[in-house]
């Protein structure tokens, strides 16, 4: 038990004891430190992630396409 300071990710490692196949949670719960612990002790990663909008390869091929989908448009 923890007081109200404290966030429920923070002692989520403590609750890991190494006998999991799996571990589950919402995405406020994965990191990619936590992740690599998992890995490393291999117990499947099943904690969601926050997916990224527009992956940082694509991001200026998606400003491209917006620009011409305005001009398009006009």
């Amino acid at each position: 038990m923890t007081d109200a300071s404290i966030t429920d990710t923070e002692p989520a490692d403590r609750l890991f004891c190494g006998d999991e196949k799996a571990v589950y949670g919402d995405q406020a719960y994965y990191t990619h430190a936590r992740h690599a612990r998992l890995t490393e002790a291999g117990i499947t990663d099943r904690l969601m992630r926050r997916p990224n909008i527009i992956p940082n390869c694509r991001r200026a091929e998606a400003a491209q396409q917006a620009d011409c989908q305005g001009t398009l448009s006009r």
